[in-house]
């Protein structure tokens, strides 16, 4: 760090990656909270300041956090096990070559120490290559004596049925590729009408039944025609296979307000608070909601509620701690859209809105 000129910025983030897969694995200690489930654990868990992270950047925390006591148990074999190669075990099957078996040995243990601060057990290339490098530090086993084929034989066969096995599981997930090359040529398509878009990307939709894509896109192209009821659906399909991330639920929130569904709008935002307290997304939407309670706005021609509302809904927001409150700075989407008036400003901030760690929330122009 300090050859390189650099802080230890990226040092104490990693730090909150760790702690994020510490309390994951505090309350979730058997099996995890599931592969894939760090980032919105993470959303959920780091402070306002703290940048976004879809993986811990450890190998070893990874497996903790969202595999549990089996993913702590495999971490530690995986890179407690080369290690102790080098100390003495199994002497007796190492390769003749000692500088191979060095070479190997320190090649493999760096890998792994390296996997410790980043993400390399997220690349396949480099994944396979430290899965497979051992051998290496092996030496090949001898022919079997004659009378042994047929054993020899059976058990060849049992490894390749496995092996068979495998492969066809790996290629499984192959079958969807025909429905995402469709998704693909319906998002660059020109001159389609909106009735067919939307109908083949239901059709898709069905078809990638683990996928939040497609929904999202319906939902989205829906919205910006102005389909309500196709909106709807299709976010509530959206949380139904991402109940775990935030973004999901403001979306769902944001079509529940367009709708004048307000209890819905306000359960999906609570939703959206859990997943990620601090998503700049999150507190215009918290805002529209509450001004459509207020008496004072209520109070204001339609005409000028009709244009705030809008406006909120497509403002750019980003966030800001300063003494114990948050700060939302909301920008227009581009430069000649003209700013929300200054009173729809204070009657934000007299709605009292907070954060779910009770700090105020204060809106601010830019």
């Amino acid at each position: 760090t300090h050859a390189t000129n650099r802080d230890l910025l990226s040092a104490s983030v990693r730090l909150e990656y760790y702690q994020t897969s510490v309390k994951i694995f505090r309350q979730y200690p058997l099996f995890g909270a599931g592969l894939g489930e760090f980032f919105p654990w993470h959303m959920r868990l780091k402070p306002a300041s703290s940048e976004e992270a879809r993986d811990p950047h450890s190998m070893f925390f990874a497996l903790l956090g969202q595999c549990g006591i089996p993913g702590l148990l495999t971490a530690l074999i995986r890179i407690l096990f080369p290690f102790a190669l080098v100390f003495g075990l199994w002497r007796k099957h190492r390769t003749e070559d000692n500088t191979l078996f060095m070479a190997v040995c320190c090649g493999w243990c760096a890998w792994l120490v390296h996997a410790q601060f980043q993400f390399n057990d997220t690349i396949p290339g480099t994944s396979f290559l430290a899965a497979f490098v051992g051998l290496w530090a092996f030496r090949q086993q001898p022919p079997r004596p004659a009378t042994d084929t047929s054993s020899a034989a059976k058990t060849g066969l049992v490894l390749r049925l496995a092996g068979l096995a495998a492969a066809l599981l790996a290629i499984w997930p192959a079958r969807t590729l025909p429905a995402e090359r469709e998704l693909q040529r319906l998002v660059s398509e020109e001159n389609t009408s909106v009735e067919d878009v939307l109908r083949r990307l239901q059709t898709v939709e069905e078809r990638l039944r683990f996928s939040p894509t497609p929904c999202r896109i319906r939902g989205d192209f829906a919205l910006h025609s102005r389909d309500f009821a196709q909106a709807l659906a299709a976010n509530q399909e959206l949380v139904r296979r991402t109940p775990h991330r935030s973004s999901s639920w403001c979306r769902l929130a944001k079509v529940q307000l367009l709708t004048g569904d307000l209890q819905a709008a306000e359960a999906s935002l609570e939703a959206a608070a859990l997943w990620y307290p601090y998503n700049p997304r999150l507190f215009p939407l918290q805002g529209l909601l509450r001004l459509q309670r207020m008496p004072d706005f209520l109070a204001l021609p339609l005409p000028m509620r009709m244009n705030s509302l809008d406006r909120l809904l497509n403002l750019e927001s980003h966030l800001q701690k300063e003494e114990g409150r948050i700060m939302v700075h909301l920008s227009p989407e581009s430069k000649n859209a003209s700013p929300l008036p200054a009173a729809i400003f204070e009657l934000l901030n007299q709605s009292g809105l907070q954060t779910r760690n009770q700090e105020p929330v204060v809106f601010m122009g830019g």
